[in-house]
């Protein structure tokens, strides 16, 4: 499936559409475009990646971006998965000190 397919059964948000069309130059991006992919890669949602991994012109230099670069992209889903327990250890919290007053 190629990008112009993917383009039509879901539209991009503009950084998405950015990240693609730095994606379509790499490895052959200057380094302020790097530094730019990074911070891009931080906002492409689950589905984003999973068009874009799956679409034969992209997923190699996805990976390869991925690879290369790995220790400095950020997931979202971290961010998500540490307020997601702080969240569940504060209700844990609550719940028990609300049957102890209670009871």
């Amino acid at each position: 499936m190629s990008y112009i397919q993917l383009r039509h059964r879901r539209p991009f948000d503009a950084s998405t559409e950015r990240f693609i069309e730095l994606l379509e130059k790499y490895p052959h991006v200057p380094p302020v475009e790097i530094e730019e992919m990074v911070g891009l890669y931080s906002r492409l949602t689950i589905l984003d990646l999973g068009l874009l991994s799956s679409d034969s012109s992209l997923s190699l230099p996805l990976d390869s971006f991925v690879a290369k670069h790995s220790q400095r992209l950020k997931s979202w889903w971290k961010d998500h998965l540490v307020f997601a327990v702080t969240m569940i250890g504060t209700l844990a919290l609550l719940v028990g000190l609300a049957a102890f007053a209670f009871r």
